[in-house]
Parts: C-alpha cells; sequence; structure tokens
C-alpha cells in the first residue's frame, strides 16, 4: 500500500513554520553545496542564492549550468572534493541531515 500527501493551501496553521523550514532548507543546501562547487575565481561560488520566497536555490554566474553539467576532473585547488553535479554531492552527503531538519523546523519531529 502506497501513502501520499496532498498540500492543501487552506493549510495556514503551519505555513509560517514551513516557511522557516523552507528557507533552512534553502540555506543549509547553499552551505553543504560550497565544499563541491569549482572554484577558479569564486564568482561561482558568490552566485549561489536561494530563489525570492524560498524552495529553490541557484547559481546565477552565467557559466553556471555549463559547469555544472559538464565532464570536471574531481578536485579544484583549494576545493579538493569539487566536482560537477555539485547539488547531487551535497545532497548525497548531507540529505539525512536535510531531512531531519525540515522535519525538526516544521514541527513533524526529528
Amino acid at each position: 500500500m502506497s501513502g501520499g500527501f496532498a498540500w492543501s493551501p487552506h493549510c495556514r496553521r503551519f505555513q509560517k513554520q514551513f516557511h522557516q523550514a523552507q528557507l533552512w532548507l534553502d540555506d543549509r543546501v547553499l552551505q553543504d553545496a560550497a565544499p563541491f562547487v569549482p572554484v577558479r575565481t569564486g564568482k561561482l561560488l558568490r552566485s549561489g542564492q536561494s530563489a525570492p520566497g524560498g524552495g529553490a536555490v541557484l547559481w546565477s554566474a552565467h557559466y553556471a549550468a555549463p559547469v555544472y553539467y559538464r565532464k570536471l576532473h574531481k578536485g579544484s585547488g583549494n576545493h579538493p572534493d569539487a566536482q560537477r553535479l555539485w547539488f547531487e554531492a551535497a545532497k548525497a552527503r548531507c540529505g539525512q541531515d536535510w531531512v531531519r531538519g525540515v522535519r525538526m523546523r516544521a514541527g513533524g519531529g526529528g
């Protein structure tokens, strides 16, 4: 048997804590992905930001997508863990911590 969850926009009771949990997650993703972002000048790393209102993170340097998806040799100067698909690397390393942190902040326990 599979379960599911349908979000209702009328569920205002929890909106504040869900929003705070989302902002926390966005911040953690940026922090935890940083060691994996290739660094040459630092512009790409500094371009990481949360989308307005939260719910997404992005690296806005004009060359972010090609660097993210192209084949890259691991390691980059002071970032020995630098690699393409840096969000995926951060998620693999920290994803369970993200889930626990969101649950705690959204009221679902730890």
